[in-house]
Formats: structure tokens, sequence, C-alpha cells
């Protein structure tokens, strides 16, 4: 499988690499040729730690999730609520 990599030259200090929805960007500062070996170093480096395609840990538990957001929710709405009441 292969990733899109695509490098831009900024005016920074040190390289850095960003994961996006097309694949990999790598920032490299304006005196790092992208074709030397340092950017070639610092890119491959950066590959291997990104977690494989499609391993995004444990699956979302749909549930969990809602049952832990609602009562938050509920409350924030039931805060606002009164507050409208009071100011009124």
């Amino acid at each position: 499988m292969s990733i899109e990599v695509l490098i831009r030259q900024e005016n920074r200090q040190s390289p850095a690499m960003r994961v996006t929805p097309g694949g990999v960007l790598v920032l490299l500062p304006l005196d790092v040729d992208p074709a030397g070996e340092r950017a070639q170093a610092f890119v491959e480096a950066e590959l291997v730690r990104l977690p494989e395609p499609g391993s995004s840990g444990e699956p979302l538990d749909r549930e969990m999730m809602l049952s832990a957001w609602i009562p938050d929710w509920r409350e924030r709405e039931w805060q606002s609520m009164v507050q409208g009441i009071m100011t009124a």
C-alpha cells in the first residue's frame, strides 16, 4: 500500500509531518533540500511511526459514548433553560 507524500518548504526552524485525509504533508525549512539525505531520513523515520491504516485501536462503542454524553448534555440544557427563565 502506498501513501501520497507531499513535501512543502516553509520559513520554519525544523521539519514537521502532518497526516491529512489525502496522505502525508511534510513541512521542511527553506534551507533543507527535499531530495537530500536529511529530508529523506526525516520522512522515513516519521513514516515508520505512523500506525497501520485501519488500526485505530478499539472500536467505538456508540451506546457507551451516548450514555456518557446524554447526562452532561441534559444538565447543560437544563441550566441554560433555567438561566433563560431567571433573566427574562
